[in-house]
Formats: structure tokens, sequence, C-alpha cells
């Protein structure tokens, strides 16, 4: 799992939001042209992709509870 940021600005913006979060997963920072390769019309938008590269599951808006997101992981494993 990776987190993607598209903010403009950068480390200064997503640096707080980890430590407030408690954020344990790699975060990548990202050009905004990524929303468009990936259909991204809101954000948060968590996207699973397969091994393929795939899309397989796009959850638009607030951040679900872990659960759902490991629950749609099972089924693509």
């Amino acid at each position: 799992m990776v987190g993607i940021s598209i903010d403009s600005e950068r480390l200064k913006a997503v640096n707080p939001f980890i430590k407030k979060l408690g954020v344990n997963y790699t975060i990548l920072l990202g050009e905004p042209d990524l929303m468009d390769k990936y259909n991204i019309v809101a954000i948060p938008t968590a996207v699973l992709i397969d091994q393929s590269g795939k899309i397989r599951k796009t959850f638009i808006g607030e951040q679900l509870e872990k659960p759902i997101y490991e629950n749609e992981l099972k089924k693509l494993l």
C-alpha cells in the first residue's frame, strides 16, 4: 500500500497529515495529471490496483475503516 499526495505545497502539507493520522505506509509525491490518469474526481480517493495494473476498486470521498479495505483486498488475493 502506498499513498500519493498531489498537494501543491508538497512535503510542507503532507508531513503534518502523516503525523496527525499516524500513517505507517509510504507516501509518494505525485503530479496533478495522476488524477486524470486514474479518473479521480474527488479527494481523498483510494484506488485498489491489481498486480497487472488494472483498477479493481475505487473508494471516493471519506476514508473508510481499515476492515473495509482489508475485505476488498482479500477478494483480490
